[in-house]
């Protein structure tokens, strides 16, 4: 859902002060001003974002003194990059971001919880034992592929490295697989891959 690719990208890029959302972002994320509007104005009514308004941002960077003003509430010749600025409660917006993405897993069925969606897994398969460790791990944690292989394979890999080679292939694999299955139902992967490590993103 468009919903949870936004409220993830504002809980990423978030900073102090307003938060500010240009077309080149949106476009990334696969939303129009008009769908952006919409998706605001959701978030509005779930009282997560208090304020919004829409400004504009030069089109280039001038060079003369003295320095233009970051926004113009009118559109001009040199003002015409529209921009979504948005005053959040943090507190609710949490409770959404919680409700929409956060992330539990069942061992016994086995299936992920992702806000209110189910995803069902192969049970005892290697997308079942990936998680199974990865879940074991706070949120943003790396977790070697090792470890996860070793659960997946009962083999030691620092016990004989022979058999190490090219196994990590395996895990990547497994992560696909889940992240696809993730993908379907909520726009979002759930784990990222990176120098043969595994991060659980929420």
């Amino acid at each position: 859902m468009k919903l949870n690719k936004l409220i993830t990208f504002i809980k990423e890029n978030s900073g102090d002060g307003e938060v500010r959302l240009y077309p080149s972002a949106l476009s990334k994320l696969g939303i129009d001003n008009l769908e952006a509007n919409r998706l605001i104005g959701e978030l509005g009514r779930s009282k997560a974002i208090l304020h919004w308004r829409i400004a504009f941002a030069p089109n280039k960077i001038l060079s003369t003194v003295p320095k233009q003003a970051s926004f113009s509430s009118v559109k001009n010749g040199l003002y015409d990059v529209p921009v979504f600025l948005l005053d959040i409660d943090w507190k609710r917006f949490d409770e959404i971001f919680s409700e929409n993405l956060k992330s539990s897993f069942d061992n016994s069925k086995p299936s992920i919880q992702i806000g209110r969606q189910i995803i069902e897994l192969p049970p005892f398969k290697n997308e079942h034992c990936f998680c199974r460790v990865a879940f074991k791990h706070p949120v943003g944690e790396a977790v070697d592929w090792s470890e996860i292989y070793e659960d997946m394979t009962g083999i030691d890999i620092f016990e004989d490295k022979n058999k190490a080679k090219g196994k990590w292939r395996i895990v990547y694999d497994a992560m696909e697989a889940i992240n696809g299955k993730v993908r379907g139902q909520t726009d979002n992967i759930l784990f990222q891959w990176r120098e043969k490590t595994v991060r659980r993103l929420y």
